[in-house]
């Protein structure tokens, strides 16, 4: 890279050559430093909506167990000792 040399017309010394190194590299660490905490800051976010995505899933799933579990509740007899119409006795001792 070419050097600068004057500026303005006026010999530009190497402590200014030295202060205005440092304030580029400065400017450039705090550019990375940024870039880093956005690429946090984005990474953080997809992290929430996936874990938001994964349990409205398992949510919907439980849901849909549950609707399952009610469907096949349903589909039975109620009374599971009832057959045909005809009351059974789950102890047939006691009938009387």
């Amino acid at each position: 890279m070419m050097q600068l040399r004057q500026l303005d017309m006026k010999r530009i010394t190497e402590e200014e050559r030295r202060m205005a190194s440092v304030l580029a590299k400065k400017e450039e660490e705090k550019k990375r430093e940024s870039h880093k905490q956005s690429l946090l800051k984005e990474k953080k976010r997809l992290t929430i909506n996936n874990v938001a995505r994964q349990w409205d899933l398992q949510q919907q799933r439980v849901a849909n167990i549950a609707t399952n579990e009610d469907r096949k509740d349903s589909d039975s007899p109620q009374d599971p000792c009832q057959i045909d119409g005809s009351t059974l006795s789950a102890f047939p001792e006691e009938t009387g």
